[in-house]
């Protein structure tokens, strides 16, 4: 039986929980690869896996069920290196050489396991499971220089770390819009713009592709002297580069992603290129670059940075992306036509998205316990199947695990602190774990008022013990606290930048906030002169003060705690930075954010009570209201969704 049998109308069924389910697809278990791999018919179908943001996700998160029907919380474990691995192992059992798995960057950044050893365990992963091509994401750049090695040391290599582990990869690293802004040829290790990869006969060119959004989502320091151009032109010269070398397919994987519909995801999904595309937001990297290309330029995107589960057509093309954190995975099947020379448009199908879960809900058919149970529960958990075959944990990758964990697990299961209600973080609103930090900031730094951004706040914590791993996954980078001294004038243009709505609500402490509502409309000024209104240029503060409802102090210099990555220009924070006095920043000790929050833990019995909430009703750190425009004067939509 040739590939291209493996995923014709049968396909429109897939059994994730029960092999005997009707319309199971000819994906079987114990089918011989080596008939799939057979290149000699006349068509063939290749098969491929997106990851992207795994953020160091090796180790299984620990889960509750939350809905209100589960009488008493269901504990299950979502995700794992070792159970992702048992996927893999099947699929290329089945596909062989027309099997490729590509990952969308951001591999490294993320948990203490990964993170203790800056991303080495994520490379030997990766290594392990045989990722084809990876993208570089903006987190990759995160560790700086190598080991202790300070930034500031003379001759230091800001991007040692990074470099590293791209020298170790057994894969090859990807980024076709990245340069030198003075033009030298890019000196990292094992990067190339684009490759060509082989299945028998049928050649397949991959280009890697950087978000634009990189020097400003990343340390910009780490980043200063390096361009990020949009992708659509980079795009074009490499894929016209690849068919010139005679490449049959042309696939992009991409660290830069797109938003489509938020409803949760159901498992099983196919999508076919003559079924409904989806509803996408235009304005975002994939679709404008999409939008701009030549129709048959890519045959194919695996995409990141979103953080979306993205199973979609845009303009035609098929589109992933696995949310994060290694707990799904799509795939997209492509049929390539030997006597015709041309992909088959109603072969290609997007199958997904896959849950990786060590056991799923027999009812659901994935361990997503924050998911509405069914009218008949979520019943029992029982061992996943993928088209008929029961998916089983990698033991060497288990074991292999098991050995990471070991290294950080006293730390990592250390009681640092109790709620009593979870912690939750949303970026659109004020949140617990927003005021927790931003006021643990401001007593450690004996400031007046403090600030972060949403999006160094990765992940909720639940009710009950808190233990160190809970602050680290909540707050994995290793930003520090600095004091700047400013004035009212200067406050007002933070918070104004901050509070654009371009990157959600940015917590605060020692203040109180009114804005127009993030769903409303707003006017924008060109701040930093560069003729065009940016999404951070919209101004939605409408008035700043103490939480006594008493003005800020013409003249007087405040002291504002601010972590260090947007001192330095991150999230967008460059224009309201660079009109502070350079003596006026002060670095007054190396003071990590999750240690302030660890210490202010130290000092409670329980946080988050219900007779004290962080998030007091009566007492909001930021009102909205409404807009008085009808309509935006920005020429563009603020991009919430981006990922910082």
């Amino acid at each position: 039986m040739h590939s291209t049998r493996l995923l014709r109308s049968s396909l429109l069924v897939v059994s994730l929980v029960l092999a005997s389910c009707a319309g199971t697809p000819k994906f079987q278990a114990g089918q011989k690869s080596e008939n799939l791999a057979d290149t000699s018919g006349d068509e063939q179908t290749i098969v491929i896996m997106g990851l992207n943001d795994v953020h160091g996700a090796l180790l299984p998160r620990e889960m509750k069920s939350k809905e209100p029907e589960d009488r008493k919380p269901i504990s299950y474990r979502a995700g794992g290196a070792s159970v992702l691995a048992g996927h893999i192992e099947l699929i290329r059992g089945v596909f062989g050489k027309n099997f490729f798995l590509f990952d969308a960057g951001d591999e490294f950044q993320g948990t203490l396991e990964s993170n203790a050893n800056e991303g080495k365990p994520v490379v030997e992963f990766f290594n392990a499971i045989g990722v084809s091509a990876a993208a570089i994401g903006n987190h990759e750049f995160d560790f700086g220089p190598e080991g202790e090695t300070p930034t500031d040391a003379p001759g230091a290599d800001l991007r040692g770390a990074l470099k590293q582990r791209m020298s170790e990869a057994r894969y090859p690293y990807l980024s076709a819009n990245m340069s030198y802004k003075d033009g030298r040829p890019l000196d990292f290790p094992n990067l190339q713009p684009s490759t060509i990869l082989t299945a028998g006969r049928l050649k397949v060119g991959v280009i890697g592709l950087s978000t634009v959004m990189t020097p400003v989502t990343t340390r910009p320091e780490f980043v200063k002297d390096l361009a990020f151009s949009p992708g659509a032109q980079a795009t074009l010269r490499e894929a016209r580069r690849l068919r010139e070398q005679g490449a049959h397919i042309v696939v992009v994987v991409a660290h830069a992603g797109l938003v489509c519909e938020r409803r949760r995801p159901e498992p099983g999904l196919v999508r076919r290129a003559t079924d409904n595309e989806g509803t996408c937001e235009a304005h975002e990297e994939i679709p404008e670059m999409l939008e701009a290309l030549p129709p048959g330029t890519v045959d194919a995107v695996v995409s990141g940075h979103t953080h979306q589960v993205i199973h979609h057509y845009v303009k035609g093309v098929p589109v992933i992306q696995a949310g994060a954190g290694a707990q799904y995975y799509n795939l997209i099947y492509l049929t390539w036509n030997w006597k015709e020379r041309k992909l088959v448009n109603s072969e290609v199908a997007i199958e997904g998205p896959v849950p990786v879960c060590e056991k799923v809900f027999e009812n659901q058919g994935d361990c997503n316990g924050l998911r509405p149970a069914p009218r008949n529960g979520r019943g029992r958990l029982v061992t996943p199947r993928f088209h008929g075959a029961a998916i089983r944990p990698s033991s060497s990758i288990e074991k292999w695990v098991e050995g990471i964990d070991a290294e950080v697990l006293e730390l990592k299961k250390k009681i640092v602190g109790r709620t009593e209600r979870p912690l939750e973080h949303v970026r659109e609103r004020e949140s617990d774990l927003g005021n927790l930090i931003t006021d643990a900031m401001r007593e450690i730094m004996k400031a007046d008022i403090a600030i972060t951004n949403p999006g160094g706040i990765r992940s909720s914590i639940d009710a009950g013990p808190i233990r160190y791993e809970d602050v680290f996954r909540a707050f994995p980078f290793d930003n520090d606290i600095r004091v700047v001294e400013m004035t009212d004038s200067e406050i007002r243009t933070m918070l104004r930048t901050a509070e654009s709505g371009a990157r959600g609500y940015f917590p605060v402490s020692g203040v109180k906030l009114t804005l127009v509502s993030p769903h409303e409309p707003a006017e924008g000024d060109d701040l930093n002169r560069n003729k065009r209104i940016e999404p951070w240029e919209m101004d939605r503060l409408v008035s700043v003060t103490l939480p006594d409802g008493s003005p800020l102090k013409k003249g007087k210099l405040y002291r504002v705690a601010i972590p260090d990555f947007l001192v330095s220009g991150g999230d967008d924070m460059g224009y309201a930075m660079s009109q502070i006095p350079r003596g006026r920043i002060r670095n007054e000790g190396a003071v990590y954010m999750r240690d302030a929050i660890v210490a202010k833990l130290a000092k409670m019995d329980t946080v988050n009570a219900r007779d004290n909430p962080l998030v007091k009703p009566d007492a909001p750190r930021v009102v909205y209201v409404k807009s008085k425009l009808k309509a935006p004067k920005s020429p563009r939509k603020g991009r919430k969704s981006r990922k910082s």
